[in-house]
C-alpha cells in the first residue's frame, strides 16, 4: 500500500491534478491524506505520524498540490529501487518535468560549482525537492521533519535528507515522470534556506563546545593544552628612562624650546628633555603624589582633569610642540583633550606621541584563541586603558583636529617567541587582500611614535 500525504494550498489544482493522478497510478489500495495545515513541514509530518498507525506500507508519497503523476510505472519503479538497495530511503523524481538541482547531486563540489542533473535510475544524489518526495516506511519511523525551523515552502526537504544521510540512509532519483501545474517554488533557494539554518545549529554547537572549554579553563579542570602555550604580553616599564622613552625623545626637533607634555606623570620624559635638550617642559597631569617629584624637575607643573582641561594660563601659540606619553589611551575622549591644547601650540610647532597598537599579536591571539584581553599593570592593555588605537585610527584622529604632515618616527617591535606561529594568521589576512607584511609589521609592532604638524 501507497501512503500518499498531500498539503492543499490550491483546492481547484488538487482537484484539477494531484487527486485523479493518485486514483490512476498510485494503486488500488493507496491512502490519501491531505490538509490545508501550513508549513509544509507540519503537514508532512502529520502525514509521517497518521502512516504508522497502517499495516502493509510500502511507501509514503509526499506530493505538492499541483503535482501530477503521468508515469504509468511510478509504483513499480518505486519497489523495485527499494528492493534494489536496503539502505536507500528517500526517492525523489528526475524525469520529464522534475529534472533535479545542481545542489542534488552527491558529486557537487561547492554551492558555485554546478556538476550537472542526474537523470538516470539509482543516481545517488544529497538531496531531493519538495515537488514529490517518496519514503521507505523505515525511515518514516524514524526521522521527522523540521517544522519549527522550516516556516516556508521549501528548505524543509534539503535539511530532512541531510539529517537521513548523517543516519546511513542513501538517496537516489528514479526516471518517474511527473507534471507541475504552478510555478515552482525557487528550490535553489530551498537549500540556501537549508544552509542557514545549519549554521545556525552549529552556531549553537560551537557556542556550548566554547563555553564549556572556557569554564573549564578558568575552573583548571582543563586539560588540553593550548596550541602556542601562554602569550606573555609584554610590558615595557613605566618608571625610568628607557630606550622606548629615547625613541619619543628623538621625535620632538631640538629646535623645540617650549614643551608641553600631557599626561607627565612623575616628569621622567620631561627632565631628561630638559637636560639634553635645554627645553622649558610644562607638565600637565591630574592631581596626585606623583605631581610632587613632577614639580622638583620641571619648570611648571598644572594639576587638572585632563578629560576636562581648563584654560592654560599661557599665551596662544606658546608652546614649540605637545608631547603625549602613556595618556591617550587612558583619556575618555584623547580627540577631545588634544583639541584643547591645540590653541596653545605654534603655527608651526608639532605633536609627538606614542600610540599603543591594539592589534598587536600580545593582543589579537589571547582574543582570537582564548576570546579574552589580558588587563596588566603595564603595556598595551593597562588597566586604565579605555581608548583603543591602531595607526590608522590614530591618523584619523590627527587629521580630524586639523593636523598633516603626519609621520612615523619610530616603532616599537615586539615579535612572538616564535615568529612562524603567526605564519597562519598572516596568511589568513593577505587572503583579505592585505599586503602579507604589512600585516605582519602590524602585528609585530607594540607602539608607534607619530608626529604631526599643523595643516
Amino acid at each position: 500500500m501507497f501512503v500518499f500525504g498531500v498539503c492543499v494550498e490550491s483546492t481547484d489544482r488538487f482537484d484539477r491534478h494531484c487527486l485523479p493522478a493518485i486514483a490512476a497510478y498510485g494503486g488500488d489500495d493507496a491512502t490519501l491524506m491531505s490538509s490545508p495545515d501550513l508549513p509544509v513541514a507540519r503537514t508532512y509530518n502529520d502525514v509521517l505520524e497518521a502512516s504508522l498507525d497502517l499495516d502493509g506500507v510500502e511507501a509514503v508519497v509526499l506530493l505538492r498540490d499541483d503535482v501530477e503523476i503521468v508515469d504509468p510505472h511510478f509504483r513499480t519503479r518505486i519497489l523495485a529501487a527499494f528492493e534494489r538497495d536496503p539502505q536507500l530511503a528517500i526517492i525523489g523524481a528526475s524525469g520529464a518535468g522534475s529534472e533535479p538541482r545542481w545542489w542534488q547531486t552527491a558529486a557537487r563540489s561547492h554551492p558555485g560549482s554546478p556538476p550537472g542533473a542526474a537523470d538516470n535510475a539509482g543516481t545517488p544524489v544529497d538531496y531531493v525537492d519538495s515537488a514529490c518526495i517518496v519514503l521507505r516506511p523505515d525511515l518514516a519511523a524514524r526521522l521527522r521533519f523540521d517544522d519549527v525551523a522550516f516556516t516556508g515552502p521549501s528548505g524543509f526537504e534539503v535539511d530532512f535528507c541531510h539529517r537521513a544521510r548523517e543516519q546511513g540512509w542513501r538517496i537516489s532519483v528514479e526516471p518517474i515522470s511527473l507534471t507541475r501545474h504552478a510555478d515552482p517554488d525557487d528550490i535553489d533557494a530551498a537549500y540556501q534556506q537549508a544552509a542557514a539554518v545549519w549554521q545556525g545549529r552549529r552556531a549553537r554547537s560551537v557556542t556550548l563546545g566554547t563555553l564549556e572549554h572556557h569554564v573549564a579553563l578558568e575552573e583548571g579542570t582543563h586539560e588540553r593544552p593550548e596550541r602556542f602555550g601562554t602569550l606573555p604580553a609584554p610590558a615595557p616599564p613605566e618608571s625610568g628612562f628607557t630606550a622606548r622613552h629615547r625613541r619619543i625623545l628623538q621625535a620632538v626637533p631640538p629646535t623645540a624650546g617650549r614643551v608641553l607634555q600631557l599626561g607627565c606623570g612623575t616628569g621622567v620624559f620631561a627632565h631628561r628633555l630638559a637636560v639634553e635638550r635645554g627645553a622649558v617642559v610644562t607638565g600637565i597631569d591630574h592631581e596626585g603624589g606623583h605631581l610632587d617629584q613632577a614639580r622638583r624637575t620641571l619648570h611648571h607643573v598644572v594639576a587638572a582633569d585632563l578629560n576636562r582641561l581648563p584654560d592654560l594660563d599661557q599665551e596662544r601659540g606658546h608652546f614649540d610642540a605637545i608631547v603625549a606619553v602613556d595618556i591617550l589611551d587612558r583619556l575618555v575622549d584623547p580627540e577631545a583633550s588634544l583639541a584643547a591644547l591645540l590653541p596653545y601650540l605654534a603655527p608651526d610647532g608639532v605633536v609627538v606621541a606614542a600610540i599603543p597598537n591594539v592589534k598587536h599579536w600580545s593582543v589579537v591571539l589571547p582574543l582570537l584563541l582564548h576570546d579574552r584581553f589580558e588587563y596588566r599593570d603595564a603595556g598595551l592593555l593597562h588597566r586604565g586603558s579605555i581608548h583603543l588605537f591602531t595607526m590608522v585610527e590614530a591618523v584619523a584622529m590627527f587629521r580630524r583636529l586639523g593636523l598633516s604632515r603626519i609621520e612615523a618616527c619610530g616603532v616599537e617591535e615586539i615579535p612572538l617567541h616564535d615568529p612562524s606561529h603567526l605564519d597562519a594568521l598572516v596568511g589568513c589576512i593577505a587572503s583579505y587582500g592585505t599586503d602579507s607584511d604589512e600585516a605582519r609589521t602590524m602585528l609585530e609592532a607594540y607602539e608607534y611614535v607619530l608626529r604631526a604638524r599643523r595643516a
